[in-house]
């Protein structure tokens, strides 16, 4: 199990659904979302979407050689893919703007502590979970049908990217809601949020976090 293009899906919907909303920092993860997905598809040429990335890799690669404009947007992109640091700044300009920092902060650091906690038990023991018995037959027995079923060979990389990313979301889910029983037991108020006037047209506000 690991953080496949699947995985990277899932994240580039999510990041570009905050950037819809305004979210000035998710316009970037966005495009560092978007940059692991061809990335890890190129990975894989034993289907379309794979040869394509690749050819879409291969082609950037050769024509940045001598191209300083696309050098540059090459380093932008890789300072983009850095998706984990933006989330935590994120995370940290929330706390800023909160009228409760002390309950944001707890709340916060819960959430983004629990995610990559999970994630990296995932990643660290996934192969010991995959030979226990019954899901290791079960495993082998999804690889070798895949295999020999025309369409199906992303299957696994589906189950796999879909499980690492509901273990991450539970993760985050649960010590989340933990660093809230812990604020309410130190009795740290609530956020108190505005009420906005109502628009009609309402223009989108752009803002860090």
């Amino acid at each position: 199990m690991s953080s496949n293009y699947i995985a990277s899906l899932y994240s580039l919907v999510y990041s570009a659904k905050e950037a819809k909303k305004g979210n000035i920092l998710r316009h970037v993860s966005t495009i560092g979302y978007t940059a692991k997905v061809v990335q890890k598809l190129s990975r894989d040429d034993s289907f379309v979407l794979g040869k394509v990335s690749k050819g879409i890799c291969d082609t950037l690669s050769e024509a940045s050689k001598d191209n300083k404009l696309l050098q540059v947007a090459g380093k932008g992109i890789k300072l983009a893919k850095y998706t984990d640091p933006i989330s935590c700044l994120c995370s940290t300009i929330r706390v800023a703007k909160s009228d409760s920092p002390a309950r944001k902060l707890i709340e916060e650091t819960s959430y983004l502590g629990g995610m990559f906690f999970v994630e990296g038990l995932m990643l660290k023991y996934a192969k010991n979970i995959g030979q226990m018995k019954g899901i290791k037959q079960l495993n082998d027995g999804m690889n070798k049908f895949c295999k020999n079923t025309k369409y199906c060979s992303q299957i696994p990389a589906v189950v796999y990217g879909t499980l690492y990313t509901v273990g991450s979301d539970i993760g985050g889910s649960v010590f989340g809601k933990a660093g809230k029983w812990v604020a309410d037991k130190l009795g740290l108020p609530q956020e108190t949020k505005e009420e906005k006037p109502k628009i009609e047209k309402p223009k989108k506000e752009y803002y860090w976090g």
